[in-house]
């Protein structure tokens, strides 16, 4: 009966680790996140690549914030600015944040300057909009409704 269990056991460890490692594979957030958790930026930079390649909006923010800080990529701002304006479409609102505040500073988009604020005040009501605290705080510090 002892070895039984014991075949049971290891059978199931087996599995479990087969199955964790196909999950893993199917799941290149997560992949992404613990390598960012390791400061790999490298690998993170690949696996959120592919989760954002397929339309993961938080993975879509998280690699324009490492393409804006440099992380595991050569600083970026036009790569910042497009995979965060591809999140803030799918209603992120980390994501509106951040793209406002790039276009106020003007960091990785040709506007002229009216344009760019423009364009950032209408993020920020976006953020604001979506619950995003930060961004209610900020537009209410100007009186501008949202």
């Amino acid at each position: 009966m002892k070895k039984l269990i014991s075949l049971i056991a290891i059978i199931t460890l087996s599995l479990s680790s087969f199955s964790f490692a196909n999950s893993t594979e199917k799941d290149p957030f997560n992949l992404g996140l613990q390598y960012y958790k390791q400061k790999d930026y490298t690998q993170a930079i690949k696996w959120y690549t592919k989760a954002a390649e397929q339309g993961d909006a938080m993975a879509q923010t998280i690699l324009g914030l490492m393409y804006e800080k440099g992380q595991g990529v050569k600083q970026d701002y036009t790569q910042a600015v497009k995979w965060l304006t591809k999140a803030a479409k799918q209603e992120n609102a980390w994501a509106q944040y951040n793209l406002a505040f790039m276009c106020a500073q003007r960091k990785g988009i040709k506007l002229s300057k009216n344009s760019s604020i423009k364009r950032s005040i209408y993020w920020m009501k976006k953020a604001a909009r979506n619950g995003y605290k930060e961004a209610q705080d900020a537009l209410t510090k100007y009186g501008i409704k949202y």
